[in-house]
């Protein structure tokens, strides 16, 4: 049996990300979605999220709202099962005004009007200029993820599997990601 190393620092966490930059949110991502990456937004998304896949390395990608600071904007995602932390880049963060974070600090935002804590991509990574949702995001809003690789789409159902009521999801959610647990 392997022996775990339960010692991870998302500060270090980095992912090989040769294929697509900053600019493919702006651009690329940005056309194939429909939406630009850092539009205001009006209101929340809360519906399920519907992505592509983009890149040589079909790369799943999506458009949501984060809230921050009673601001709201649509951001473009990288889909990163390999993660467990939801990051987004400093360039989102300035877009809402936040500056001076550092590399372990959590931030408390709605992604798709769901509470959770992401942190900044680590500016020494292969992916500083884009935003992961990770796993952590995935398990604590209960999603059912479905990729359809002859369509190049994917779905991310959440609250798939929601049989509680609003509140006592929203304690589990907060207790688990306070003390770095996942519950089930």
């Amino acid at each position: 049996m392997i022996d775990i190393d339960n010692t991870y620092e998302p500060k270090n966490f980095d992912i090989l990300l040769t294929d697509v930059c900053g600019k493919d949110l702006r651009e690329g991502i940005s056309e194939r979605l429909g939406v630009d990456h850092l539009s205001d937004s009006s209101k929340k998304f809360d519906d399920d999220i519907n992505g592509i896949m983009y890149g040589v390395n079909f790369r799943l990608f999506c458009a949501t709202t984060i809230k921050i600071n009673k601001k709201i904007k649509v951001v473009h995602f990288l889909l990163d099962t390999g993660s467990p932390v939801t990051y987004i880049s400093e360039d989102v963060l300035n877009a809402f005004g936040v500056s001076a974070i550092r590399p372990n600090d959590k931030i408390l935002v709605e992604i798709n009007n769901i509470r959770t804590f992401v942190m900044m991509s680590p500016t020494i990574s292969h992916f500083s200029e884009i935003n992961l949702i990770g796993t952590e995001f995935m398990v604590l809003s209960e999603s059912l993820l479905t990729v359809d690789f002859s369509k190049r789409r994917f779905s991310l159902k959440l609250n798939f599997y929601q049989n509680q009521g609003v509140e006592e999801v929203e304690t589990k959610r907060m207790l688990a990601i306070q003390n770095n647990i996942s519950y089930i």
